[in-house]
């Protein structure tokens, strides 16, 4: 897994741009562990509407996920995480609180995960 550099669009437009630059890479040998289908549902997605309101949308997931269980001691060589740019703020984030821990597990699935949203509804605001 990669996860590249990007920085919003020009004052008032919604673009993304996109750069070259890796923030962070993330490679997992699961080349003969055994996995047991799992699924994380229900999630919340969370955004804003049109006029800044934040809002919250409960979603089941269809696609059915694999969990792959990993010994912390024997499986230590098997998932690597590369901080490539620890002076931005993910980067920083990422040294914190992941560092040098090691995986437990590691989560796959062979197509992007099917859901389905129910209802959105408003998060109350500060009182």
């Amino acid at each position: 897994m990669r996860c590249r550099k990007a920085t919003a669009g020009p004052d008032g437009s919604d673009a993304v741009v996109r750069h070259d630059a890796d923030v962070f890479t993330l490679t997992a040998d699961l080349t003969g562990l055994a996995s047991t289908p799992a699924n994380n549902a229900p999630v919340t997605g969370y955004g804003t509407d049109a006029e800044g309101r934040a809002l919250a949308g409960p979603m089941n997931l269809y696609q059915p996920y694999r969990h792959h269980a990993l010994d912390p001691v024997a499986d230590a060589g098997r998932v690597r995480l590369t901080v490539h740019d620890e002076s931005s703020p993910l980067g920083q984030d990422l040294a914190t609180y992941v560092g040098s821990r090691r995986a437990v597990g590691a989560w796959t699935f062979q197509s992007p995960p099917v859901a389905a949203h129910n209802r959105p509804y408003y998060l109350p605001g500060p009182r």
